[in-house]
């Protein structure tokens, strides 16, 4: 207990020192006084730090974003496999492809083109009459959706 306690006395020693000497250059460099420049410098320092930590947050926000619209759109691929298997099954009873309504959009962007592709694939249900787009799978995707 009491060499943990020297140890703590020798680190506060050469600690205040180097805080010390880094407040007297800090305060020649600014032309302010002893007392104003650690107001300054602590200001500073939690100013740096509270950008540290807004960056360290966001980066990771952008990282769960990123994972959700790779699920999201890796949850659209396997209902388009869906699509192309069922059309294949039966080429020649579907009249239109939400496959070429989801290319021939504006916007060929899974995510912008959600109501196109639910509507295709409803259409689709219902020229085949079988059920590619599940509850669960549309649950999973309007998760996913409000995630983003």
């Amino acid at each position: 207990m009491d060499q943990v306690q020297i140890y703590r006395n020798i680190f506060l020693e050469k600690a205040s020192a180097i805080l010390d000497r880094t407040l007297v250059i800090f305060s020649r460099v600014t032309g302010l006084s002893y007392e104003a420049s650690q107001i300054v410098l602590l200001v500073i320092i939690c100013y740096l730090v509270g950008i540290w930590i807004l960056i360290k947050i966001h980066r990771k926000l952008v990282r769960r974003k990123v994972n959700a619209q790779k699920e999201c759109t890796f949850e659209y691929d396997n209902i388009l496999y869906l699509i192309a298997q069922e059309e294949y099954k039966n080429q020649g009873l579907t009249s239109t492809s939400p496959i070429h309504e989801l290319m021939n959009g504006k916007h060929k962007d899974y995510l912008n083109n959600h109501g196109l592709l639910v509507d295709a694939v409803r259409k689709l249900e219902a020229e085949t009459k079988h059920i590619l787009f599940t509850p669960e799978m549309e649950k999973k995707i309007l998760r996913l959706r409000k995630k983003i």
